[in-house]
């Protein structure tokens, strides 16, 4: 049924879009016929036909496997999604003019849309970090990364120099990459917040118990 729908738009349309948001919560269904499926959906009308997915990890750190064969060439390109610049989110927040919002806030969200709303909201503006909602949308960002992105973070939080981060950590923008270099480091994390939270979520080394 689907196929016959896109042949209809077709000879109506020089070009269909098709996007699949949020494709990894799809995850449990990725096998290499699934994935040829999926594809299969741009031979109706050959050039005609894009597909577009959205995910918060690349496809081969969720499921390698079925990536295999025809299914090589599944992603062509790579496309990251940055946080808004300062002068963007202004504007998206003259959406919600009743509710001012300080310049403070709008640099602490390092350009996060909803990181700024929670900050908005939070009734811990002294101290920003004891708001839970606040620790839960920094973990969040944290908690989709592999061990390898989580340690250059925390390296970067810690002020250790670093020569080379993450393409990916650098594509979300969750790493800033310094046009002048601040005490000899060449990265920052996007908002400080983000650099204290790792701070203070090191795990703790206890000294070894005396016999």
């Amino acid at each position: 049924m689907l196929g016959e729908k896109l042949e209809t738009l077709a000879k109506k349309y020089d070009k269909i879009v098709l996007i699949f948001s949020r494709f990894d919560q799809l995850s449990k269904e990725f096998d290499n016929q699934f994935l040829s499926n999926i594809q299969s959906l741009t031979i109706i009308a050959p050039g005609k036909i894009v597909l577009i997915f959205t995910s918060v990890k690349p496809l081969t750190e969720i499921s390698s496997e079925p990536l295999s064969g025809g299914n090589l060439n599944f992603f062509s390109e790579n496309l990251y999604f940055k946080p808004y610049s300062e002068k963007d989110l202004k504007k998206l927040l003259t959406i919600e003019p009743f509710r001012a919002t300080s310049d403070h806030l709008i640099k602490l969200s390092g350009g996060h849309y909803q990181l700024l709303q929670i900050l908005r909201r939070s009734q811990k503006q002294q101290n920003l970090l004891l708001d839970q909602f606040v620790k839960l949308q920094l973990k969040g960002l944290i908690d989709y990364l592999d061990y390898s992105q989580r340690k250059q973070l925390q390296n970067i939080a810690l002020g250790k120099k670093i020569t080379e981060v993450d393409e990916r950590l650098l594509g979300v923008g969750m790493v800033k990459n310094l046009k002048l270099k601040i005490k000899n480091l060449e990265f920052d994390l996007f908002t400080p917040l983000l650099t204290e939270y790792i701070k203070t979520n090191l795990p703790v080394k206890l000294p070894v118990k005396g016999s």
